[in-house]
């Protein structure tokens, strides 16, 4: 029969990708629990399997080997419940690589097409505004009225021009709202 301490001696480690937990670099508050085998355990064995969301090298579902462990670590409270209701049933807390979506072949390919469609539908947006240069003269037009006849002023600028066009923006707020459009 082998003792705590050849145990704990072992190379035994945590099955979770990107937990570095084994019996080695642990203390003993750390327990390791092997995947649910008993035949009336099949769905918990199920539901760690997904948990754990790991594949082989050829893309199948993972199977856990009776030597694959789960630290205490993934459970809430660090230990694991035979309870179903209880959090701590299914193993839920895993490291950050887990809430990262991996996007591969098809799926890039697809989000850069939405990105070329949606760059081209804002360059022909943009090429329908006009300039801010234009925006400015059409202003100074405006500003020879006179007082008796105010004239409606709107103004569309192109924020995707030079810094130059926050500038007159700016000059013609000024100027709507100082009153020297209508002077």
């Amino acid at each position: 029969m082998t003792s705590k301490n050849t145990f704990r001696s072992s190379r035994v480690s945590c099955c979770v990708v990107g937990c570095s937990n084994s019996y080695i670099n642990t203390d003993s508050s750390v327990k390791f629990y092997s995947f649910p085998n008993r035949p009336y355990e099949l769905q918990k064995k199920e539901n760690w399997i997904k948990k754990v969301r790991r594949v082989t090298e050829n893309g199948k579902t993972w199977t856990p080997k009776k030597t694959d462990r789960i630290c205490s670590s993934h459970f809430v409270g660090n230990a694991r419940s035979n309870i179903a209701s209880n959090p701590s049933y299914n193993p839920s807390i895993f490291p950050k690589t887990y809430k990262q979506t991996r996007k591969l072949g098809a799926d890039a390919s697809k989000r850069f097409e939405r990105y070329e469609t949606f760059k081209k539908r804002k360059l022909n947006v943009s090429s329908d505004l006009p300039s801010s240069a234009t925006a400015f003269q059409e202003a100074e037009v405006v500003s020879q009225g006179t007082h008796d006849n105010p004239k409606d002023v709107s103004c569309q600028v192109n924020f995707q021009e030079q810094q130059q066009s926050k500038y007159l923006l700016l000059i013609l707020l000024y100027m709507v709202f100082s009153k020297h459009l209508f002077v």
